[in-house]
């Protein structure tokens, strides 16, 4: 039996590293990638268009990173613009949040929206509101990167960090990919929590925006039964993941997860696994 909570996770879009064109209203991105991201947001519309009726689309995980928060704001930006004239979605935007947290406080706002679900069984309702998860995110990329060379790509940074376990000449100096696998897995389930906690009968899809790296680590982990190795990134075609690319995650019954990614299906058995340990 599946879980009602479902996450879609994307890379954040394309963000300046150096002259490129800055969007003027979304900060940390790229001109080019508002415009990725606004593409994204399309097929995103088309997931909410085949979810069940009463589901909520949660728009709540990101890094402390800005590229991320802003690449969420433009998906929820263009689902406002596309959704507009429906009266079955409603939207719940972080702005209206944080004005009804300062009036209420943060635990009537919260059930304030609850009941604002509860008044509309069939309405599809789309939640805007980006939640720091500092599982989502690794200070220690920083001194890792400056041990790479600067004309090496982010594929290539990528791989050998996976290969190396994040060793320069046996000395730890990036992060484990296997610790951040089972970090990103700890913090999704936190958000699952807190979320399932306020919709314990509506099926809910948890939207995260993350980076590559993390994220290219959390899929190795699940699509090769929780090894991280070089065999476990050919498996999801040897690259990594692209600026706003798509992928699946469902918490399944009997400590099952399953991954969605790049039309391939892999399924881990995390209870398996722990039990092995034993």
């Amino acid at each position: 039996m599946e879980e009602k909570e479902k996450f879609f996770i994307t890379r954040h879009t394309e963000w300046p590293r150096t002259e490129e064109k800055r969007s003027e209203k979304f900060e940390g991105i790229t001109e080019k990638g508002e415009i990725l991201a606004r593409e994204r947001a399309k097929e995103i519309a088309d997931l909410i268009e085949n979810m069940d009726k009463g589901s909520i689309m949660f728009f709540g995980g990101a890094s402390g990173l800005k590229r991320t928060q802003s690449t969420m704001e433009v998906y929820t930006d263009e689902l406002k613009e596309l959704f507009k004239n429906r009266d079955d979605v409603i939207f719940v935007n972080s702005q209206k949040i944080k004005e009804l947290s300062k009036e209420k406080g943060a635990t009537k706002t919260a059930k304030e929206i609850v009941e604002q679900a509860s008044k509309n069984p069939d309405s599809k309702i789309i939640i805007e509101f980006p939640l720091w998860i500092k599982q989502f995110g690794d200070s220690r990329w920083k001194e890792y990167l400056k041990t790479t060379p600067r004309e090496m790509s982010d594929n290539q940074i990528i791989k050998n960090w996976i290969k190396d376990k994040g060793q320069i000449q046996e000395e730890q100096i990036g992060p484990n990919p296997e610790e951040v696998a089972k970090n990103y897995l700890e913090g999704m389930k936190r958000l699952r929590k807190f979320i399932g906690g306020f919709f314990p009968e509506r099926p809910v899809v948890i939207s995260i925006v993350g980076h590559s790296g993390e994220l290219d680590a959390l899929f190795v982990y699940l699509a090769n039964e929780g090894n991280i190795s070089e065999e476990g990134f050919r498996k999801i075609e040897d690259k990594i993941i692209n600026e706003t690319e798509p992928a699946q995650i469902e918490f399944l019954s009997e400590g099952k997860i399953k991954l969605k990614y790049r039309d391939k299906e892999f399924i881990y058995n995390e209870a398996k696994s722990e039990d092995s340990k034993y």
